[in-house]
């Protein structure tokens, strides 16, 4: 059986190596909104996030939150 995730779930959409936050599902498509707002996507292709993944989202929300601050 394939695992359906739960609004609110990280996962990683396969196709585009991107993490994000399921927002809702329609049978195996989920759309997906990034961590750092913007534009939500639909995809079939999907896996929960797992450590490193995890890891690499909050790393690049880090660096993007310190280029926003800059002097």
């Amino acid at each position: 059986m394939k695992w359906s995730p739960k609004i609110g779930d990280l996962v990683t959409d396969t196709s585009r190596d991107r993490v994000g936050k399921v927002v809702g599902s329609d049978g195996d498509t989920v759309s997906i909104a990034p961590l750092d707002g913007g534009e939500t996507w639909r995809t079939t292709t999907y896996r929960p996030a797992n450590g490193n993944d995890r890891l690499r989202a909050r790393v690049a929300l880090i660096n993007r939150e310190r280029r926003g601050h800059l002097w």
